[in-house]
């Protein structure tokens, strides 16, 4: 009675492998023991997890006992728990695997079971797979593009082909060496079919294929950079200037007023001690003075030197750079002319 179930079983399976467009099957091949009963122990508490809707915890289980010993009883769990979760790819190759297997002729009649329940799934869930075609506009045929679904690679290969995706909420994203990004959201519903199209376009130095700069863009040469900054740098540093030295010879009006004033109350230069904070405003004014009048005139004369020179500055040169110092003695200007 038995053999007679299992000569149906395989006739029935037969039947649907010769009706389906697949290559050779793989053989289900008994492992070691010790790897048999870790397979089955694996096996039992996946799908005690997905009966209990714990699919992501129960496809990591069976996914570990499949690795052990694909059994179609296996397989079959996983597949449904990959469809429920909308992995729809990855559970139609599962269903796939479970019903091409070859089982020896003295398999148990439960696994002929799971083969025909996993054909019967496969032919449910494949109307279910999205299509995607991804087109990338602006790419030369030996550029090297890098494309991403869900920051998951996505072989160049595939670029115009259409590539079963599961439906649901995507990212995809291409870049290449030399080229600028694109990136785009995009939604698949179940069973449709979608085109994307990135487009990207060479950078500068990228489609100009010339390091002699012959064709290069006049906005990106170093020589017209460096004298545009100089200028700009002249023209602040005139404007710093001139509002240094204002400020320098306010302050020595003020001191020169306070030392007036101190003439006239400190006969002989000796002063009472209630004028000690007058004394101590005119220094104050007068080191103000010393301070702004010094930078306003290194300021204005280190400024006309970039505002005149910039525009002849040649792309060899190295460009010119100052800065100022000042200390409670003396004020100064550093730097390379």
């Amino acid at each position: 009675m038995v053999r007679g179930g299992h000569r149906g079983w395989r006739a029935a399976v037969a039947a649907a492998l010769l009706a389906t467009p697949w290559a050779s099957a793989e053989e289900l091949i008994d492992p070691p023991p010790q790897e048999k009963a870790t397979a089955r122990r694996l096996g039992l508490s996946g799908v005690k997890k997905a009966n209990a809707n714990d699919c992501p915890a129960a496809i990591t289980e069976l996914e570990k006992a499949v690795k052990l010993y694909p059994a179609p009883t296996l397989l079959v769990p996983l597949g449904r728990c990959q469809a429920k979760l909308g992995q729809v790819v990855e559970a139609t190759e599962t269903f796939r695997r479970a019903a091409r297997l070859e089982l020896p002729e003295n398999s148990s009649s439960v696994f002929f079971e799971a083969q025909m329940t996993a054909q019967h799934l496969l032919d449910q869930t494949l109307p279910k797979l999205a299509k995607l075609t991804i087109r990338v506009r602006g790419l030369q045929p030996d550029a090297e593009v890098h494309i991403k679904l869900d920051d998951k690679a996505v072989s160049a290969a595939l670029v115009d082909q259409e590539r079963p995706t599961n439906p649901g909420d995507h990212v995809i994203s291409v870049t290449a060496p030399g080229y600028t990004s694109d990136s785009k959201p995009l939604s698949l519903a179940p069973g449709e079919a979608k085109e994307i199209l990135l487009s990207i376009r060479a950078l500068p130095k990228a489609a100009g294929g010339d390091s002699s700069g012959a064709n290069a863009d006049p906005t990106t040469d170093p020589t017209t950079d460096t004298s545009a900054g100089n200028q700009r740098l002249g023209l602040v540093l005139l404007g710093v200037g001139g509002i240094a030295t204002l400020a320098g010879s306010v302050f020595g009006f003020l001191a020169l007023q306070k030392k007036n004033d101190l003439d006239e109350k400190c006969p002989n230069t000796r002063c009472a001690p209630e004028h000690s904070d007058e004394i101590d405003a005119a220094k104050q004014f007068g080191l103000g003075s010393t301070i702004g009048i010094g930078i306003g005139i290194a300021s204005l004369g280190v400024g006309a030197y970039f505002l005149l020179t910039g525009s002849s500055k040649s792309s060899g040169a190295s460009s010119p750079s100052a800065s100022l110092f000042v200390n409670p003695t003396s004020v100064g200007l550093r730097g390379r002319f």
